[in-house]
C-alpha cells in the first residue's frame, strides 16, 4: 500500500472520530430545543369554517363538549378591519363567544362574549342569564345561513365523525389566528373619539345587545322582545291609570275611633297582604333573560321540568327559603308538558331584576 493510501485513511478515520464526538456533544441540546419548541409553538386548534367579506369565522376543534342533547361550542370571528362598535369606546377586531345548543329544538344560548381590540387587549364582556335547564334556557333559534348554523353544523360533524372540511381564507395563510393576525391587522388612523376617556375595564352589554353583534340573523328576535315589553309596559301603565282613577272614585271612609277594642287583635299572626292582581298566563311572555311578564305583573322563572315532582321538590325547597315560589304547567306544541319554577310577584321590571340580583336566582 502506497504511503499517500496509509495517510488518507488516518485522515478519513481521525475527521470521523471528531464527528461522532460532536454530534454527541450537540444532541442534548437538538433534543431539549424540540421538546421546548413542542410546547411553546402555538396549537393550530382554531380552524376556519367561514371566508366572508367583513370577517372570518373561526371554529375551536378541541374545545367541543356534548351534554346529553346539548352541544357547547367556541366560536371567533376576526373582522377584516376595526370595526367601530356600540357601546365601546375602542374599535372590535374580534369577537369569541361560548354557545351552548340544543339538539333537539335547534335553538341556542349565550353563556358569555369576549370583545377584543387591535392589541388583543379585552374591552368587553357579555354575561347572559343563569343557564337553568329546560326548554326556555335555550331563548334563540338557529337562523337557517347564518354563522350560528355554521359553527353548530361543523361542530356537530366534528364531534360526532372526527372529521371536518376547512374553509381556505385569502385574509390569512392558516388557522393559527393570533400569530397571523399580529401581523396582518392594519393599523388605523386615530380619530377624534380616541382621544376621550377610555373605561378602566372591560364594559358589560346586555344579553340583547350582545346578540344583535354575534348573531345579525336574530334581530327579528330581538325587536320582537323589545316591542313586546314596550307593550307590556304600556298596558301596565294603562291599568294603573285606571286603578288609581277607581281609587279616586271611591266614597270616603271615616277612619275608626281611637277608642276601638283592639284587645282581641293577635297583630303576630297577620302577613303581608298580597295583590289581587291574578297572573295572566294565557299572556305570559319572557321580557328580558328569565323574566316573564303577564303586561303587568312580573316573574323570575328558575327552571323547567318534563318531571312534576322535581319541579314540585324545588318549589318547597324555595318556600322553605322564603321565597313566594309556585309551580306553572304550560303545553309547548311538539315539546309536551312542562313545569315550570317561578319567583313571583312583581310590579315592575325594575323590582323584580333587583330581587333576582339581591338573591342570585
Amino acid at each position: 500500500m502506497r504511503l499517500s493510501h496509509i495517510y488518507f485513511f488516518k485522515y478519513i478515520y481521525y475527521h470521523s472520530f471528531e464527528m461522532k464526538k460532536m454530534i454527541r456533544r450537540i444532541l442534548p441540546f437538538l433534543i431539549l430545543f424540540s421538546i421546548v419548541y413542542a410546547q411553546t409553538s402555538p396549537a393550530k386548534k382554531w380552524v376556519i369554517i367561514q371566508d366572508l367579506q367583513d370577517r372570518i369565522v373561526y371554529l375551536d376543534t378541541s374545545a367541543i363538549k356534548t351534554y346529553d342533547n346539548q352541544l357547547s361550542v367556541w366560536g371567533l370571528s376576526i373582522f377584516r378591519t376595526p370595526q367601530r362598535v356600540t357601546p365601546f369606546t375602542e374599535e372590535v377586531l374580534q369577537i369569541k363567544s361560548n354557545l351552548l345548543f340544543n339538539n333537539v329544538t335547534k335553538t341556542y344560548s349565550v353563556i358569555g362574549t369576549l370583545y377584543y381590540d387591535k392589541s388583543n387587549r379585552i374591552i368587553g364582556e357579555s354575561a347572559p342569564p343563569r343557564i337553568t335547564g329546560g326548554e326556555d334556557s335555550f331563548e334563540y333559534p338557529i337562523q337557517p345561513g347564518s354563522s350560528i348554523e355554521s359553527l353548530y353544523q361543523k361542530a356537530f360533524t366534528y364531534k360526532t365523525t372526527g372529521k371536518l372540511e376547512v374553509e381556505s381564507s385569502e385574509y390569512l395563510a392558516n388557522t393559527d389566528f393570533s400569530k397571523e393576525n399580529q401581523r396582518t391587522a392594519p393599523q388605523s388612523q386615530p380619530t377624534s373619539s380616541d382621544t376621550t376617556i377610555q373605561p378602566s375595564g372591560p364594559i358589560i352589554i346586555s344579553p340583547e345587545q350582545n346578540i344583535a353583534l354575534i348573531d345579525e340573523a336574530n334581530k327579528k328576535t330581538i325587536e320582537k322582545r323589545d316591542s313586546l315589553a314596550a307593550a307590556n309596559r304600556e298596558l301596565r301603565e294603562k291599568k294603573l291609570e285606571e286603578t288609581k282613577m277607581n281609587e279616586s272614585m271611591k266614597p270616603a271612609v271615616n277612619p275608626p275611633s281611637n277608642k276601638s277594642d283592639l284587645s282581641n287583635i293577635n297583630l303576630d299572626a297577620k302577613k303581608p297582604s298580597k295583590s289581587k292582581t291574578k297572573y295572566d298566563e294565557t299572556s305570559d311572555a319572557n321580557v328580558r333573560g328569565n323574566i316573564w311578564s303577564d303586561g303587568i305583573k312580573y316573574v323570575i322563572q328558575l327552571s323547567s321540568w318534563r318531571e312534576k315532582n322535581i319541579a314540585e321538590k324545588l318549589v318547597e325547597d324555595k318556600q322553605k327559603d322564603g321565597h313566594e315560589a309556585f309551580l306553572m304547567q304550560v303545553d309547548l306544541p311538539g315539546r309536551g308538558t312542562w313545569y315550570r319554577v317561578r319567583v313571583g310577584y312583581f310590579d315592575t321590571l325594575e323590582e323584580a331584576q333587583n330581587y333576582k340580583r339581591n338573591n342570585n336566582l
